[in-house]
C-alpha cells in the first residue's frame, strides 16, 4: 500500500467484456507498463506495472484506466481511493537528537557508567539511557558499536558488523514526535558484559514505504 521512489507497483483489474486493444493505464498522469492478461470466470484480468519516481506527488496515487470494446465504445475509470490505490511516500524519516531543557544535546545520560557498581547506590551509575526522536512513525533498529577512545566524529563506515556488540532494538515500530529512550547496562546477548571502553549507538529508521535513514551518536 506504500511505495517510495524506485518501487515497482503491480496493478491488476478486470474488465467485463472483450476489449479491442489493451487498455491505457496511467498513474498520476504517467503511463504504466503492460505485463499480462488472463481469463478468470469469464472476465479478463489485466496486469500492469508502474515505477514510482521522485516527481510523483506524496499521497494516494491517481489511477486512470481507459479502453475500447469491440464496437468502439470507450470506457473510463479513475480512482485514488485507499481501497483501490496506493500511497506514494517520498519523505525519508529523520532521527533527531533529543534536547535538554537548556537546549543542549541529550544523547546518552549518563555518558559514563560501570557494570560493577551497586545498582541501589544512587551516586553510582550502572546503566545509561540513549535518547532520540523520530520525524514520522517507523520501524527502528538500534545497535551498539565499540569505537576508539579518541574518536569523536563518525561516518557510516565506522558502524559495521565487525564492531557491533549488541542490538537493543530490532525492527520495532515506534511512534513519532516524542522522546524515545533505550536503557543499556552493558550486558550482551550472552549475558556477559561489554569490555571497558567507548561505545556509540546507531539508530536506523524505516517507514512503511521503505524509506530509510540513520544517525549515529557517541
Amino acid at each position: 500500500k506504500y511505495a517510495r521512489a524506485g518501487a515497482e507497483v503491480a496493478l491488476t483489474f478486470k474488465v467485463s467484456e472483450e476489449l479491442k486493444f489493451n487498455p491505457t493505464v496511467k498513474v498520476n498522469e504517467q503511463l504504466t507498463t503492460y505485463n499480462a492478461q488472463q481469463l478468470i470466470s469469464g472476465e479478463t484480468e489485466y496486469a500492469y506495472q508502474y515505477t514510482v519516481t521522485k516527481d510523483d506527488p506524496n499521497g494516494n496515487a491517481v489511477i486512470s484506466i481507459s479502453g475500447f470494446d469491440l464496437a468502439g465504445n470507450e470506457g473510463t475509470y479513475e480512482t485514488n481511493a485507499s481501497t483501490e490505490s496506493f500511497v506514494v511516500d517520498l519523505v525519508t524519516p529523520e532521527v533527531a537528537k533529543e534536547m535538554n531543557e537548556d537546549n543542549t544535546d541529550l544523547i546518552a545520560n549518563p555518558n559514563a557508567f560501570a557494570t560493577n557498581v551497586d545498582p541501589n547506590n544512587a551516586n553510582e551509575h550502572h546503566l545509561t539511557n540513549l535518547y532520540y526522536r523520530l520525524s514520522k512513525p517507523s520501524w527502528v533498529t538500534l545497535s551498539i558499536h565499540r569505537i576508539p577512545k579518541n574518536q569523536t566524529q563518525y561516518v557510516k563506515a565506522d558502524f559495521h558488523a565487525g564492531n557491533k556488540i549488541i542490538t537493543l532494538v530490532n525492527n520495532v515500530w515506534q511512534i513519532a514526535n516524542q522522546r524515545l529512550d533505550v536503557q543499556w547496562d552493558g550486558t550482551l546477548t550472552n549475558e556477559s558484559y561489554a569490555l571497558p571502553g567507548k561505545y556509540a549507538f546507531i539508530v536506523e529508521a524505516r517507514d512503511r514505504a521503505g524509506n530509510m535513514t540513520e544517525i549515529k551518536y557517541g
